[in-house]
């Protein structure tokens, strides 16, 4: 394994964990704010991206009533 390979993995793996692109290059001693990570250490998936979203406003989420439940209101719906 070569040192840079873990450079990659560190860094890919603080952004996965929601560490800001401008931290990460702190970590990895650019002075950039984080354009290099950006273009070329940061790939976090899309799938752990998704799930920081939804977690980022779970707080705020309302669940609906269902068409069905609604009609039962008399068609106010809320």
């Amino acid at each position: 394994m070569d040192f840079y390979e873990l450079r990659h993995f560190c860094a890919t793996h603080l952004l996965e964990l929601g560490v800001s692109h401008a931290d990460v290059a702190v970590q990895l001693g650019h002075t950039d704010g984080g354009a290099l990570v950006m273009s070329t250490y940061g790939h976090p998936s899309e799938e752990l991206a998704r799930e920081r979203l939804k977690r980022a406003f779970a707080a705020n989420v309302t669940t609906l009533p269902r068409a069905a439940d609604r009609s039962q209101m008399g068609g106010r719906g809320l």
